[in-house]
C-alpha cells in the first residue's frame, strides 16, 4: 500500500544520498587536496570543493525530509542517513596522506561537516559526534 511505497521511496532516497556522498568523494576530492604545497592557493581555501558540494546537497535533502515527513519518521531517517554519510566520510578521509597545510584544510572541512551534521541531522550527531 501507500506506507510500503513511502518506505521504499525513503530507502531509495537514503541509498541515493549516501551514493551521492561516495560519488562526491571519488570525483571531487583530489588526492592533493590535503597535501598542498605552501605556495598552492588551496592551502588557504576555507573548505574543499567536495566539502562544499556535499554539505549543500545533504542540507537540501535534510530540509526536504523535515518539511515533508512526520517529525518522528524524519528524525529516524535523518539519524540513519546522517550516520551513514558521516561513516562514509571517515572511511574516505582515512585514504589520504595529509601534510601540515592539508591538515588545516581538513580541519576546516571536518568543522563544516560537523556543523551540518549537528544542525541538519541532530540525532545522528548524538551517535557519531562527541557532545
Amino acid at each position: 500500500g501507500l506506507a510500503g511505497a513511502v518506505n521504499q521511496l525513503l530507502q531509495r532516497t537514503a541509498v541515493w544520498t549516501v551514493a551521492f556522498a561516495h560519488d562526491c568523494y571519488l570525483k571531487e576530492q583530489r588526492r592533493a587536496d590535503y597535501r598542498p604545497r605552501p605556495e598552492d592557493d588551496a592551502a588557504g581555501e576555507p573548505n574543499s570543493r567536495c566539502c562544499l558540494q556535499l554539505t549543500a546537497f545533504v542540507t537540501k535533502v535534510a530540509r526536504a525530509v523535515q518539511a515533508e515527513l512526520d517529525a518522528d519518521i524524519a528524525t529516524a531517517w535523518l539519524a540513519d542517513v546522517g550516520v551513514r554519510v558521516f561513516r562514509a566520510l571517515l572511511e574516505h578521509i582515512r585514504r589520504f596522506t595529509i601534510n601540515e597545510f592539508g591538515a588545516m584544510l581538513l580541519a576546516r572541512d571536518m568543522a563544516r561537516y560537523e556543523e551540518v551534521v549537528r544542525q541538519e541531522f541532530p540525532e545522528a550527531a548524538r551517535t557519531v559526534l562527541a557532545p
